[in-house]
């Protein structure tokens, strides 16, 4: 991971280490691939919505389409403790799609 954003990060750590900033480095480092990570997630359930939405064959647009999918029920009417669907549950909602679709 290092050596993919520092030509040389053993001499870059060794700067912080001197100066008595080592921790800071880490922390920054952590934060900067938590972020990274968080937006290539972000960027994989967008994509992964937009799916979604092309085989839904839905009349709506995809801002309103995903607003209603995404809009959180409560707890006690879904029977589930959170509002996140499984990878079956949207196999199946995906597989059902297409079975419409094919009729």
């Amino acid at each position: 991971m290092l050596y993919t954003k520092w030509a040389n990060p053993l001499e870059f750590m060794r700067l912080y280490i001197d100066n008595g900033r080592f921790g800071e480095f880490v922390f920054e480092l952590i934060s900067s691939e938590n972020k990274r990570i968080q937006e290539q997630a972000q960027k994989e359930e967008e994509q992964k919505m937009w799916e979604l939405y092309l085989h839904s064959f839905s009349d709506k647009s995809f801002v309103d389409w995903k607003a209603e999918v995404t809009k959180s029920k409560p707890a006690a009417n879904t029977g589930k403790k959170d509002a996140h669907m499984t990878e079956e549950e949207v196999d199946k909602i995906i597989k059902h799609l297409f079975k419409t679709a094919q009729k």
